[in-house]
């Protein structure tokens, strides 16, 4: 068993149709792409990647980061991902967790390799791509094309993904997992040769590396690559390179209806799907009076994927707020606390066992075993499934904030508040937002004699943080309330909080 292997496969009688095409128009066919996953490897073993090395990648989106997963993937090692957003002490966690052979570093964020190099020497051998430039190549002539074979559990992909801890965690993924899961995309979305997908999700979730490329890739189709998204850009891409399939979250899909004007768009997309946070009905109406097509939900973590989606062929008896039926090949139950299936229509834990479903945390079995249980993955989201297998998702039963699709952890946030000299204390919840579904809002105790600075604090969290990490407001109170476990009681703050940012006195 391989990733590139069966992707190989696959793609034999589709050798001279394109495959990747970037932001800039330069276009790989699939002979092409397999060609340069071949000098990748080469490039990549002739720098110390071997079976079971790891490899980390922190670029935007560009025809190198699909090309150097499938590389690792036939070298028997791990691709970890690493958003671009990321900082020095968020990118110096992920170094410091994998232990790294090689980075492969975009050419624009490079200073914040060195960075983390300057303060923590690794052994990793760094190699330079750049997302701006898709005619370099810089693989090199020495070639590997010889696919390992190994078990379908072999670790293929580490993705970094924020959670209920104060750093993001390492959810390995295996071989024979992200084949079930392009696959399932594939047939789900009944995705073919004759579809374009944009791409502007970023690659370093497996959203936009595994359920849209490597899906589409898998279904012979063509994938039409942004560096990051743009509505203006990704409009064109629609317009004008006829792309019939997107994925994103529901921030883009609102950006695109901004840009797009009053009347209809020359569309040809006839599927668009919508997760990674919550729904924005009136929005996706505007969207679909537009470009003519509704957005589908579907729901899926990190740790298990693909979860639940909407057939297109099997639209029928879908109720407005339900997110889809599970995907063929994944089982789904609602459970209460004490692991009981409840009763069709109650509210319960949605807890998943699906093929595409994590190996686990990366040397983490504590971690691990707290949501795999017997083999169900515990989301710790609360669902109701009626009697057709309709599912609605109700709300997070973690404190996870989610902004444009982008997972942050309120203790992330808070441990870099509290760094700050006005912060005695902190806590981090998460508010309604029309345009990003949620953003992270701080309610601050100040330090004594410290006046209320919200500019300040923010300068501060952009300097430590992701820009979709740093809180839209601050609210400064004189005390925060507490649990009898001594914690913060966030759910006594949410009512407190305005439904827009800015310092609240």
């Amino acid at each position: 068993m391989n990733l590139t292997a069966a992707l190989l496969e696959r793609s034999r009688d589709r050798w001279s149709r394109p495959a990747l095409t970037t932001e800039g128009g330069a276009r790989l066919t699939y002979g092409e792409l397999f060609d340069a996953v071949s000098r990748a490897a080469g490039r990549l073993a002739a720098a110390g990647v071997r079976r079971d090395s790891k490899v980390v990648v922190f670029a935007e989106n560009c025809a190198a980061y699909a090309v150097v997963y499938l590389a690792c993937a036939r070298l028997g090692a791990a691709l970890a991902t690493a958003h671009p957003g990321f900082r020095r002490v968020e990118l110096a966690g992920i170094v410091a967790d994998c232990d790294p052979a090689v980075i492969v570093v975009d050419r624009p964020l490079r200073p914040v390799v060195d960075e983390v190099l300057a303060q923590r020497p690794s052994r990793a051998t760094l190699l330079e791509i750049d997302s701006r430039d898709e005619a370099a190549d810089g693989w090199g002539s020495e070639a590997v094309t010889a696919d390992l074979d190994l078990p379908g559990t072999h670790p293929v992909l580490i993705a970094y993904t924020s959670g209920s801890t104060d750093r993001p965690k390492a959810v390995v993924h295996g071989h024979a997992g992200q084949v079930f899961v392009a696959s399932a995309h594939e047939r789900v979305w009944h995705l073919g040769p004759d579809d374009r997908l944009l791409l502007s999700l970023s690659m370093s979730w497996l959203y936009g590396l595994v359920t849209s490329c490597l899906a589409t890739l898998f279904a012979g189709g063509e994938v039409l690559m942004l560096r990051h998204f743009n509505p203006v850009r990704a409009l064109a891409l629609v317009e004008e390179r006829g792309a019939t399939v997107m994925t994103g979250v529901t921030t883009m899909y609102v950006k695109l209806v901004e840009v797009a004007g009053r009347g209809p768009v020359a569309s040809r997309l006839r599927l668009c799907v919508a997760g990674g946070e919550p729904r924005n009905d009136a929005a996706f109406a505007r969207f679909a009076d537009r470009f003519g097509v509704p957005v589908l939900d579907c729901y899926a973590s990190s740790e298990c994927l693909p979860v639940v989606a909407h057939d297109t062929a099997r639209l029928a008896g879908i109720h407005d707020r339900a997110v889809g039926r599970a995907v063929p090949g994944v089982q789904v139950r609602i459970v209460d606390p004490d692991g009981r299936d409840v009763p069709a229509g109650e509210v319960g834990e949605l807890v998943v066992r699906s093929p595409g479903q994590m190996l686990g945390y990366l040397d983490n079995p504590e971690l691990t075993a707290s949501v795999l249980r017997d083999g169900w993955y515990h989301t710790r989201d609360l669902c109701r499934m009626d009697g057709d297998g309709c599912l609605s998702i109700l709300g997070r039963a973690t404190d996870m904030i989610i902004r444009g699709g982008a997972n942050v952890s309120p203790v992330e946030v808070e441990r870099v508040l509290a760094e700050h000299r006005l912060v005695e204390e902190c806590a981090v919840v998460g508010i309604p937002d029309d345009t990003y579904g949620q953003t992270p809002h701080a309610f601050v105790v100040l330090a004594e004699d410290a006046e209320a600075d919200g500019d300040a604090l923010r300068e501060f969290c952009r300097s430590h943080l992701a820009e979709y990490k740093v809180p839209s407001g601050f609210s400064f109170v004189a005390e925060l309330p507490h649990g009898p476990n001594g914690k913060v009681a966030r759910a006594r703050l949410r009512p407190h909080a305005p439904t827009t940012g800015g310092e609240r006195p």
